[in-house]
């Protein structure tokens, strides 16, 4: 991370991790889909490491009370360690060990309704107070070397002061299915979410990744659910472009949506094509035996 002379380095992301996986079903019947592996480590677990490699130091995950797993995979388990140890079994330990990033502390907090993102965001108030805090998706797993998505939109934020979007371009087919802006000169000025092709304001689409001020919190308060009761995040943020900066930030590298069964396949076979452990065999048995007609 460099430095910031135009803003403090933001040390607080929110991860809301309180969804139902409904389109993974079976598989999120009991287990969380953010515990669900892509190349063997869970979602969320990505999404914590890419918030720690960004220079976060606290996690703050928005659950459902009856996802205590979520918060369960995060808690240090000494006797597991102490016997991982005495069986000589150091690389397991060391993939234990990575769960929870040295130096960053996760607090959990419950989100008791499902009533969408805004308010899933807005669960995490007082946890966040008067600071600037990322926000991070985990369904959207982006394959991008390290330090990450968030890093780079760090970087922006420190050099402008200003608020970051991860955005990409979408064809005009899925613009209904994301939260669309419209760029003015370098600058995010309007933001629909899931607009008609017709009334999109652009073709770059919000895509899970988000550097956030304080004030963002009393907009949520301000906004009305929509037709399906949800408080929108993009709701919150339409208010705040008009007299606060709001910058976008395009994610070039490959975008997986891993709250669907296509994009959760293509995340896994992608990731554990870098896997050195098993990526070279994985991507010998996807020539020669995977046939495409």
């Amino acid at each position: 991370m460099n430095g910031c002379p135009q803003a403090s380095p933001v040390q607080v992301a929110v991860l809301p991790v309180a969804g139902r996986g409904g389109a993974l079903m079976p598989a999120t019947r009991v287990v969380p889909k953010e515990l669900l592996p892509v190349a063997n480590v869970p979602l969320v677990q990505r999404a914590v490491a890419e918030a720690a490699m960004a220079g976060v130091r606290e996690v703050i995950l928005v659950t459902s009370p009856d996802k205590p797993l979520v918060g369960a995979h995060f808690q240090a388990d000494p006797g597991l360690e102490q016997r991982l140890q005495d069986w000589g079994q150091s690389r397991i330990l060391e993939a234990y060990r990575a769960i929870v990033p040295a130096g960053v502390t996760l607090r959990v907090v419950e989100q008791p309704v499902p009533r969408g993102l805004g308010d899933a965001i807005l669960c995490a108030r007082d946890l966040v107070g008067n600071r600037h805090f990322a926000v991070i998706l985990p369904d959207d797993v982006i394959d991008m070397p390290a330090p990450g998505c968030l890093a780079a939109m760090m970087d922006v934020h420190c050099e402008t002061g200003a608020c970051v979007l991860g955005v990409q371009p979408v064809p005009a087919m899925d613009v209904s299915r994301y939260g669309m802006v419209k760029i003015v000169d370098g600058r995010i000025t309007d933001l629909v979410e899931k607009p008609a092709p017709a009334l999109a304001p652009g073709n770059m689409a919000v895509m899970g990744r988000y550097i956030l001020p304080p004030q963002i919190f009393d907009a949520l308060l301000q906004i009305a659910p929509g037709a399906n009761g949800e408080y929108q995040l993009s709701d919150a943020i339409c208010l705040l472009v008009k007299n606060k900066p709001f910058v976008p930030w395009e994610i070039t590298a490959p975008r997986y949506d891993c709250g669907s069964r296509l994009g959760f396949a293509q995340a896994t076979i992608a990731l554990s094509l870098h896997d050195p452990d098993i990526g070279p065999a994985l991507r010998a048995w996807l020539t020669s035996e995977v046939t495409l007609e």
